[in-house]
């Protein structure tokens, strides 16, 4: 005998029955059991883990809910999408629901989902901090003070991911990029030539998040 076995097309859960296919020989007169013999296609377990994600409390979108599934292969076959119920933006940790990515909707697994977390927080705004690198440096009503020929290292945080620019907005003072042998545009050590003032103006550009902005650091040697 020659050929194979076929069977009724059809490729989601059920039963199908088999047929003769291409089994023939021009010896024999062929034919399938009484007995109806079927080829049963089951559903896939699948495990759907959904992504953690996080933004900004001051973003109203929600990013995409994405998810990681075993076997991987079910990914892009499966139907749905994740959502969270708890549609709040204030700043905390909310649950990300497997919302319509369900077996009904997807009749050919059997989803195991595990929950993922969004995390919302408060954006950080841009801020300074000042340090001596061969004196003391002290804060009084927003103005830092220290005494002359002390070079002082002011650093920026916050604001973004936007770049950074550095002006001298007011008074006389030096502004070097390089703060112990690296040139770093988070931070910038400012001096002046014996005893003065000056406002250095750091300034952060927008991102996809964060809108522009800027804070002014006053300085004083005496």
């Amino acid at each position: 005998l020659t050929g194979l076995l076929g069977r009724v097309a059809g490729e989601t859960v059920g039963t199908y029955a088999l047929n003769l296919g291409s089994l023939a020989n021009s010896n024999y007169t062929i034919t399938l059991s009484g007995t109806p013999v079927n080829f049963t296609i089951n559903k896939l377990a699948v495990t759907v883990t959904a992504d953690n994600k996080t933004k900004l409390s001051t973003t109203t979108a929600d990013p995409t809910f994405t998810w990681t599934s075993t076997p991987a292969l079910a990914s892009t076959a499966l139907t749905g999408t994740l959502t969270r119920t708890n549609t709040s933006n204030a700043a905390g940790v909310y649950a990300i629901t497997q919302g319509t990515l369900t077996n009904t909707a997807n009749p050919n697994y059997s989803i195991t989902f595990v929950q993922g977390s969004l995390t919302i927080v408060a954006p950080t705004p841009l801020s300074a901090s000042v340090v001596a690198q061969n004196g003391t440096v002290s804060q009084t009503s927003g103005i830092w003070t220290t005494k002359s020929g002390t070079k002082l290292t002011v650093a920026a945080s916050g604001g973004g991911t936007g770049a950074l620019t550095w002006t001298v907005s007011t008074g006389s003072c030096s502004i070097d990029d390089v703060v112990a042998g690296v040139v770093d545009m988070t931070q910038k050590q400012i001096s002046t030539n014996g005893k003065g003032s000056c406002t250095v103006t750091i300034s952060r550009a927008a991102d996809a998040s964060y809108a522009a902005s800027s804070i002014n650091v006053a300085l004083v040697w005496d």
